[in-house]
């Protein structure tokens, strides 16, 4: 009897051994590496999948989503921040919110997380689209005076110059059609019911495009 117990007790503890080791390796295959590290100034190539700027008019970021490519960690997805919507930007990059779903991009920035690349905070990071010869580049950067900005009908920015979209004014559905933010007036009862439900309610209408491409200048 106690030999049976014995062998039992034997097979219970391999078992308990086996489902832990499955469980290890399991679970770090489920790991995701990080493709950064964060403080590095980087260069990457890549894909994009979304560029995000449908919050930028109430101050949140405008950023790219990208498949990244190149030999390490191929495929993974990456952000690439351009513009932080009404928090300073020493480098925003405007002419970036003309990147389209499909576009071959080439930045150069620094790694803010292990999956993200800002391009905000230096004049010498930049996004490029390849094979383009209209890429986009720090529109801010070129002008360099208040003065020379305003001629431009710009806004002077954080010692950088804000200039308003070439599309302004131009009818529009949604964001993927402006170079900045797609604008509808929308009735009371409308704008009640996107802030007491948030997320429930989508309205068709045709808006037009708006003059500046951030912050409270998008409308």
């Amino acid at each position: 009897m106690n030999k049976k117990l014995i062998v039992i007790f034997s097979i219970l503890i391999l078992v308990i051994i086996a489902s832990a080791v499955n469980y290890f390796f399991s679970s770090s295959v489920k790991l995701n590496p990080p493709i950064f590290i964060t403080g590095a100034v980087v260069t990457e190539k890549g894909t994009v999948i979304e560029n995000v700027t449908k919050n930028v008019e109430v101050d949140a970021p405008a950023y790219l989503r990208v498949k990244k490519g190149g030999d390490i960690l191929s495929g993974s997805e990456i952000q690439v921040v351009y513009h932080t919507g009404e928090a300073p930007c020493v480098n925003p990059i405007q002419s970036a919110f003309d990147i389209r779903k499909g576009n071959t991009i080439e930045v150069r920035g620094i790694a803010t997380t292990d999956d993200t690349i800002s391009t905000c905070e230096s004049k010498d990071y930049y996004i490029k689209i390849l094979g383009a010869t209209d890429s986009p580049q720090p529109q801010g950067a070129k002008i360099s005076t208040e003065q020379e900005c305003k001629s431009l009908r710009g806004q002077w920015r954080w010692d950088n110059c804000v200039l308003p979209a070439s599309d302004v004014g131009k009818k529009c559905r949604n964001d993927s059609e402006c170079q900045a933010a797609c604008i509808a007036d929308l009735t009371p009862e409308e704008e009640r019911l996107l802030v007491d439900e948030y997320g429930k309610h989508t309205f068709e209408k045709i808006g037009h495009c708006s003059e500046f491409v951030f912050g409270c200048y998008a409308r």
